[in-house]
């Protein structure tokens, strides 16, 4: 099987399904590409026999790597196809899907040019798996045949949750927290537009809860950026640490406010708080998955553009999270 994801949210996704269909068939050999170069550091953990970049779109490269790798099937996840890996891999008999399909109003694809560029390349897919209905029918009206789709759920939902459940509460990132309870926020994925706004509204809240820890995770933890959110928190009174001091201490004892100063630790890092907050909800570029949180059985709050986020308006539903505009909303 090859299995296609662009970028990291999606790769979680894929690697869900993958990891099913290693369960069902232990012989099962893979391939994993990917577009973005962030999803670099999820390929090199993907349980696949390769790992790499998606080859170019062209039918003379595609095609000579279909012919070397010769999958029994190709599989496109969430969001993306690309026209000639799908005409060229039909052309030699090799079906293809797309899995945790999703398809949200306003989204390119349903718009009147990319409708009619890309209909050849829908009506050649033999199975689609939607996250909804309401994607469903989204995907049929863009020319997936309507017998190959299916409504299946989000697998990025199976991926947040089994990250959650494998977080160990020995890890030097967890243990400290674990042992030194307080009320604990943590702020996963946040941008300076966020920060603008959260960090104030922290301000308030620990007028208000006694003993309150803040553990902040930036999306782009670089040096810099982790220094000037230690100094702002300092100068704001609060006490502070990054995460890589807590971890050399052994000890957060005495920290008000710790600042993650590195990737790949934030899903375990939901596990030890008491509610949490997400980025992106203050800028254009969209809200971060507040899949991991939830997964963590924390309530969850962000910003006010969440509209590319399903799974947000589904916690707002629930009332399993709630959205703040400005500070005082979000201190709320």
């Amino acid at each position: 099987i090859w299995l296609h994801a662009p970028s990291v949210g999606e790769g979680l996704q894929a690697r869900a399904v993958l990891d099913a269909l290693q369960r069902h068939h232990p012989d099962l050999q893979s391939a994993y590409t990917h577009f973005s170069p962030s999803a670099e550091g999820l390929a090199g953990s993907m349980p696949s026999d390769v790992a790499t970049y998606l080859p170019w779109d062209i039918p003379r490269v595609v095609g000579g790597v279909l012919d070397a790798v010769a999958p029994d099937l190709v599989v496109f996840t969430k969001t993306e196809v690309w026209p000639v890996l799908i005409e060229e891999s039909v052309r030699r008999g090799i079906p293809v899907a797309m899995v945790g399909a999703a398809l949200p109003p306003g989204a390119g694809r349903t718009r009147p040019l990319a409708r009619a560029f890309l209909r050849p390349t829908w009506e050649r897919l033999s199975a689609l798996g939607a996250i909804s209905e309401a994607d469903a029918d989204g995907f049929r009206s863009l020319g997936v045949p309507p017998a190959a789709v299916h409504v299946t759920g989000d697998p990025g939902i199976d991926s947040a949750a089994q990250r959650a459940r494998s977080a160990d509460p020995d890890a030097p990132h967890l243990a400290p927290f674990i042992h030194d309870r307080r009320p604990t926020v943590v702020a996963g994925s946040t941008w300076p537009a966020d920060e603008a706004v959260l960090l104030p509204a922290l301000d308030e809240v620990r007028a208000r809860v006694a003993g309150l820890r803040v553990i902040l995770a930036p999306h782009e933890p670089a040096a810099e950026h982790v220094k000037e959110l230690v100094r702002r928190f300092s100068d704001g009174g609060w006490r502070t640490e990054t995460l890589g001091e807590v971890e050399e201490r052994g000890s957060v004892a005495n920290v008000d406010a710790v600042v993650v100063d590195r990737v790949g630790v934030l899903a375990h890092l939901y596990t030890v708080g008491d509610v949490a907050y997400v980025g992106g909800g203050f800028h254009d570029a969209g809200l971060h998955s507040v899949l991991e949180p939830a997964a963590a059985r924390l309530p969850v709050v962000f910003g006010p553009k969440h509209q590319n986020a399903r799974a947000a308006a589904d916690l707002l539903e629930c009332e399993g999270a709630e959205e703040g505009a400005a500070a005082g909303a979000l201190a709320d």
